[in-house]
This record gives C-alpha cells, sequence and structure tokens, in this order.
C-alpha cells in the first residue's frame, strides 16, 4: 500500500470517528483523527473532543431508538 493510499485509508477512518459512526478507542482511531486535525488546520483536542460527543451522541440516539416500541 502507497503513502497515499495509507493516508488516504486514516482520513476516512477519521471522518468516520467524527461522524459519530464509531467511538475513538485504538491508537490508531487517534491517528486518524490527528491525521484529519492536521489536514484541515484543527485543534487536535477540539477533533478528539467532537468524535467523543458525535459516538455518544449516536449511542444515547441508539439507545432512545429501542425503547420506541
Amino acid at each position: 500500500m502507497t503513502k497515499d493510499a495509507k493516508e488516504t485509508r486514516k482520513l476516512k477512518r477519521g471522518v468516520a470517528l467524527l461522524s459519530g459512526e464509531r467511538q475513538p478507542k485504538t491508537k490508531y482511531d487517534f491517528e486518524c483523527l490527528d491525521l484529519v486535525a492536521q489536514r484541515y488546520g484543527m485543534d487536535r483536542e477540539d477533533v478528539i473532543s467532537f468524535a467523543l460527543f458525535m459516538s455518544s451522541m449516536n449511542a444515547a440516539y441508539d439507545d432512545n431508538d429501542d425503547n420506541d416500541d
């Protein structure tokens, strides 16, 4: 895999983490978020906080969905 392909893969994972699709847990997840922050000139802590916020919001929404029966 080329360097560009690896970077693209990390960026895609970082965006998925920011959308709340998954919660950042691994070192690789945080590396992906770091890359997103660097690429788009954002603060690292803000990016990580936002990813955690979005994943918790998705988890809360999913929990609410289960109770609507």
